[in-house]
């Protein structure tokens, strides 16, 4: 029930005229937020702008404090994870005037322009079928894109043997499969380390010199040496660069973390793939799991070059297999 009808139920009054006992979809974004549904408490999640102004203002994630496991939860963490997952997927789905989204919506690019697929409807003589064709086509015109038009049984067929084939070569050997991941992410991620180590040493040693800077600044204000407007305006320079080089180092320090979640990463993906081994169709819940994105070449009709599909997976396995 919503809290409202949950209210109405147990003391007979509402706050509601003409209610439609549906679930608001902001209310429901604000609640697939909230971590105390897999146990965790959150606090200082807002604040207000100042102690004369008290019109109260989110705070950004990383400055929450949250304490883990500090109840039982409701929510598993895989349920949670994954639904955060569908969340920062490029793929939000594209439901038809009728109701119906494809399993692929979202996840398909065109090859040049980088438009999303649009899904299309053709009417023939003899059997009616779904298309994809370029989104940038389909609203300018030739002119804006040439044509990338693939019509939706060929392209599941494509799709759901690519699946398969993948899924059968993992089964037949996890172990050499973990392996071989194991050592391409380990080569990629040594490569980029050594420049990740250089940089964030460099941020590191820049972020200690604007708190000396910060603290001269003030001095020099204090000693009356530095006029007050001039010590504020270096303090403002000082305090923005360092708010961008902590951003940076987090972001680089995590970079570095990229080789202890691959094994985590590659076990979840046979999971998922061994799930879809013998999956009869696409459905929503295979392509979320399994696919980053799709991106559809151009249709030669001139040349008689064959379409390319290019499929890309959670996890990059097209060097491996």
């Amino acid at each position: 029930m919503t809290p409202n009808d949950y209210r109405l139920s147990k003391t007979g009054v509402t706050s509601v005229s003409g209610s439609l006992h549906l679930w608001n979809t902001s209310v429901l974004r604000t609640l697939l937020d909230n971590p105390a549904y897999i146990g965790n408490l959150a606090q200082l999640r807002t604040t207000t702008v100042s102690y004369k102004n008290h019109k109260w203002q989110r705070r950004p994630k990383e400055d929450w404090i949250v304490i883990e496991n500090a109840h039982e939860p409701i929510l598993s963490k895989e349920l949670w994870n994954k639904v955060k997952e569908v969340e920062a997927s490029v793929s939000n789905g594209k439901p038809t005037k009728r109701g119906f989204t494809h399993p692929l919506s979202g996840l398909l690019y065109c090859a040049d322009c980088g438009a999303k697929m649009r899904l299309g409807w053709n009417m023939p003589k003899d059997i009616p079928y779904f298309n994809f064709n370029c989104g940038t086509r389909s609203r300018c015109g030739s002119s804006a894109c040439f044509s990338h038009f693939i019509t939706v049984p060929a392209l599941e067929r494509i799709v759901l043997n690519d699946v398969r084939d993948k899924a059968q070569k993992i089964v037949a050997d996890e172990r050499k499969f973990r392996r071989k991941y194991m050592e391409h992410t380990a080569k990629l991620a040594d490569k980029k380390q050594t420049d990740v180590k250089r940089e964030l040493k460099r941020a590191e040693r820049r972020a200690a010199e604007l708190d000396k800077l910060i603290s001269a600044a003030f001095e020099e204000k204090v000693a009356g040496k530095l006029p007050e407007n001039v010590c504020l305006q270096l303090i403002d320079k000082y305090t923005a660069e360092q708010t961008e080089l902590k951003e940076r180092i987090s972001a680089l320090t995590q970079g570095l973390e990229e080789k202890q979640r691959a094994t985590a990463d590659v076990d979840e993906f046979i999971r998922r793939i061994k799930k879809h081994i013998n999956a009869p169709e696409l459905t929503r819940e295979l392509c979320l799991e399994l696919f980053e994105k799709i991106v559809i070449g151009g249709k030669e009709t001139v040349t008689g070059k064959p379409q390319e599909v290019h499929i890309y997976y959670k996890i990059d396995i097209g060097s491996i297999l």
